[in-house]
C-alpha cells in the first residue's frame, strides 16, 4: 500500500519527510516527488483512480511525498 500527501511547498514536504523518518519509517520507503525525472519515474506508483489529478497537480509544482 502507498502512502501520498501533497504539499504546496517543497519545504513542507521535507518537513513531513523529517517527521516520517523520526517516526521510524525507514529511508528507502521516503520519496519526495517533484514535476520532472523522479516524478514520472514515480508517478507509475500513485497513480490509483485519478492519474490527471496527480499529474496536474505536479504541472502546477505541487510537491508530493509517497511513502511505499
Amino acid at each position: 500500500m502507498n502512502y501520498v500527501r501533497m504539499y504546496e511547498t517543497e519545504q513542507k514536504a521535507r518537513d513531513a519527510i523529517t517527521k516520517l523518518r523520526k517516526g521510524g519509517f525507514p529511508e528507502d520507503t521516503i520519496h519526495l516527488v517533484t514535476a520532472g525525472a523522479n516524478g514520472e519515474a514515480l508517478l507509475g506508483y500513485m497513480i490509483g483512480n485519478e492519474p490527471e489529478v496527480y499529474a496536474e497537480n505536479l504541472a502546477r509544482g505541487r510537491i508530493f511525498v509517497l511513502v511505499r
